[in-house]
């Protein structure tokens, strides 16, 4: 293995190796279907604005995951006056996202040219049933030594013990030789910054940062990873 500054890559995983927007539409159909209603483009609208209303509450610690996972549908059934009954969709949604492999593109390339050269660990606010189901679906398991989820953790980024949890999951806490790679600003890049430890956003969209929040590099395609992390 080359000696090069890092040692440890830690990437988050929907939004920057996930595909979840891809995932999230597929799992609401199928759900749907099951109780024999048809999809609609305002039911994944609507989803989308209560879910990451409520993943901001978990990011904050005001809301835990297992509550979250019923609260969304009993507001979007409420909203959408469906007479769905919101705990046996839940069980449905989640068995559906779970099979789901959809990735962000790129991301095999990426990890077969890091995985020789690095150690990789996956770090994502998520419910650990989904969330294993679907790096086993995608095969993204073998490539990563760690996978560290929220809800076996018992906390989410960007709390700094989410970090700390993780550095001594690993077993590493050479700081200066990690990095933490992630699309969300408020929950990848701020853990990373609160725990002093280099970051790498993913920005695909070329999205303005109006936070106070910065990361230490910035990207546009995970490709460009490769020459941040070889330097």
């Amino acid at each position: 293995m080359i000696n090069y500054k890092y040692k440890w890559l830690l990437f988050d995983a929907d939004g920057t190796l996930l595909d979840y927007d891809q995932s999230e539409k597929q799992a609401l159909s199928v759900a749907l279907k099951v109780f024999q209603v048809d999809f609609q483009t305002l039911y994944l609208e609507k989803y989308r604005r209560i879910n990451s209303n409520l993943w901001s509450e978990l990011e904050n610690g005001t809301i835990s995951s297992e509550k979250l996972r019923v609260r969304r549908f009993e507001i979007l059934f409420a909203d959408l006056n469906l007479d769905i009954n919101p705990v046996s969709f839940s069980e449905q949604y989640l068995k559906a996202l779970g099979q789901t492999d959809f990735l962000i593109e790129g991301t095999i390339e990426i990890l077969n040219k890091l995985s020789g050269n690095f150690k990789l660990a996956i770090i994502t606010n998520g419910i650990k049933d989904v969330q294993n189901g679907r790096f086993q679906k995608t095969g993204l398991n073998k490539y990563f030594e760690y996978l560290l989820i929220s809800e076996e953790l018992g906390v989410a980024k960007p709390d700094k013990l989410f970090f700390n949890h993780t550095l001594d999951k690993i077993n590493f806490h050479k700081k200066s030789e990690i990095l933490v790679i992630g699309d969300s600003l408020k929950s990848d890049i701020l853990g990373g910054s609160l725990s002093n430890i280099d970051t790498c956003w993913y920005n695909p969209s070329n999205k303005n940062n109006e936070t106070v929040i910065k990361p230490t590099y910035e990207i546009r395609d995970l490709k460009e990873l490769i020459s941040i992390v070889t330097k």
